[in-house]
């Protein structure tokens, strides 16, 4: 069985634009996400979804795996749902939302 967890990264937050990108402690706060939840055990794989170019380039330069989904994505779940296209697994995880295929 593989589980894939999917982290929806958007530059454009409404509260705090660029928050994914947000130093702390020298480092991207998506770092931050992406490295607690690689320790959770059960997960095979972590993905970040984004549809921006410059989170796209940070988790390439912090080794990290992507995906670019589209700009037309309303919700984090259809950001999901792209990713399911693209990588296949058992399950997908983002937070406490699981769906199977």
């Amino acid at each position: 069985m593989k589980i894939i967890d999917v982290i929806p990264a958007r530059y454009k937050s409404s509260r705090f634009e660029g928050k994914t990108l947000a130093d702390i402690c020298g480092k991207p706060m998506i770092w931050w996400v992406y490295r607690q939840i690689s320790l959770a055990k059960g997960i095979d794989a972590v993905y970040v979804a984004t549809d921006d170019e410059r989170i796209q380039r940070c988790c390439k330069e912090y080794g990290m795996n992507v995906i670019m989904t589209s700009e037309d994505c309303p919700t984090h779940l259809e950001r999901l749902y792209e990713v399911s296209v693209q990588v296949e697994a058992d399950f997908y995880i983002k937070d406490a939302v699981i769906i199977i295929y």
